[in-house]
């Protein structure tokens, strides 16, 4: 009995394992693949915020926000900052926020070396973080260029989108409608700007510079004693073998009466004056007729 029992309980264990076998292959075969997402819509259900971004990636995006838009509206500020994401979800640019915002003639002229004070500028800051956030212009989905408003180009592949902020905003297509370049292929590299920030390679902004400077000065700031009077000896010669060893008398002080003497003035002794006559001497003019 024990093993008609034992052999009963494997012939069940068995044909369990199947079934459950049978049914797993027929679920995953009955399965459809789900529709691929993009880019930018997966990166968004990240739940990416600003303090998951790097400092520098976000003075980055304030910098070219603030010398790229003329600061009248929200509008204009985010509209830049969209620009900019879109390109850093291109293939045909780079894939983090400083490496787009520095490349060569693309932006405004030392976008990332002039110095700004960027607490100052608190609707820029806020735009920043809203684009880090994800929110984007609605219909700038494609747009990857922008320039002054107010510019005319005699050029046919400028479809313009926009006009905010001062600037105009516009997709560059082919002939046959087609963008001129990829948008959404590309993820944001947050990792390696993460690693680009940690290893000092990310640009060094002037803010930057001045955080330093301040820290050091915090850092070294010279501590605040309070003195108190402290009788100073005298210095006194070091004894040497040619010093006296007997004492040295002083030499005398004469007081102020015998510094103050006069030596008395020498005495007027009159001369006697000497009575002569006077004596008239005279002499004869002789006259011309005295020769005749």
């Amino acid at each position: 009995m024990p093993v008609l029992k034992k052999t009963n309980w494997m012939v069940w264990s068995g044909l369990i394992a199947a079934a459950l076998l049978l049914s797993a292959c027929q679920t995953t075969g009955g399965e459809t693949s789900a529709p691929k997402k993009s880019v930018l819509a997966s990166y968004k259900g990240y739940g990416y915020s600003s303090k998951k971004y790097p400092l520098s990636e976000r003075r980055c995006l304030e910098r070219v926000i603030f010398f790229e838009a003329n600061r009248t509206s929200r509008e204009g500020l985010i509209a830049v900052g969209t620009v900019v994401m879109n390109r850093v979800n291109s293939s045909h640019y780079p894939d983090t926020i400083c490496a787009v915002v520095g490349q060569h003639k693309q932006f405004a002229p030392g976008a990332l070396t002039r110095p700004v004070n960027m607490k100052q500028l608190p609707d820029v800051q806020e735009a920043a973080d809203a684009v880090l956030r994800g929110e984007r212009h609605p219909k700038l989905k494609n747009a990857m260029f922008f320039h002054t408003a107010g510019l005319k180009f005699p050029y046919d592949n400028m479809h313009y989108k926009l006009v905010a902020g001062g600037n105009a905003f516009y997709e560059k297509r082919r002939r046959d409608g087609t963008l001129s370049a990829p948008v959404n292929d590309q993820p944001y590299n947050v990792a390696l700007a993460f690693a680009r920030e940690e290893a000092g390679a990310a640009p060094q902004l002037p803010e930057q510079f001045d955080h330093m400077a301040e820290a050091a000065m915090a850092h070294n700031e010279p501590e605040i004693v309070q003195l108190t009077s402290v009788a100073v000896p005298l210095p006194r010669p070091a004894e040497t073998d040619k010093a006296l060893h007997h004492p040295v008398r002083a030499p005398a002080v004469l007081s102020l009466q015998e510094k103050t003497r006069i030596a008395p003035l020498p005495q007027v002794v009159p001369v006697p004056q000497l009575k002569v006559k006077p004596v008239i001497i005279g002499y004869a003019l002789q006259s011309a007729s005295d020769n005749i």
